[in-house]
């Protein structure tokens, strides 16, 4: 099971986004389908859907590459049922475009199996 997941948080118009969206597009199709890109502003500058992630997660710049760590945590109630939350932690965090590009594939793959060999 996978436990990682890659996101980059991003801004529709911002152009170091923009340039980093056009550098994804050299990446092998099992690279991409790793990354999950997470607009947190549209192009007026209002916040999506998806910006609470991005809070929980403390981002507070774009672009941003955060890979978490999916866990389930139990703990047995006072009544004696077992009772499980998953949760997800940050585990690195590259912000900038030429920070997440030159991080890139040793992320990818320390935290995927999309490389084949």
């Amino acid at each position: 099971m996978k436990n990682y997941h890659l996101r980059v948080f991003t801004q529709e118009n911002n152009g170091s986004c923009l340039q980093l969206l056009e550098h994804f597009k050299t990446l092998t199709e099992a690279e991409r389908a790793e990354l999950e890109v997470v607009p947190i502003m549209n192009a007026h500058g209002d916040a999506t859907n998806h910006i609470n992630l991005a809070m929980d997660l403390s981002v507070f710049g774009v672009p941003t590459l955060v890979v978490t760590h999916e866990s389930l945590f139990c703990k047995i109630g006072s009544d004696g049922e077992e009772y499980c939350d998953q949760k997800e932690e940050p585990v690195e965090r590259f912000i900038g475009m030429n920070n997440i590009i030159s991080h890139l594939q040793s992320t990818l793959d320390t935290y995927t199996y999309c490389d084949p060999e």
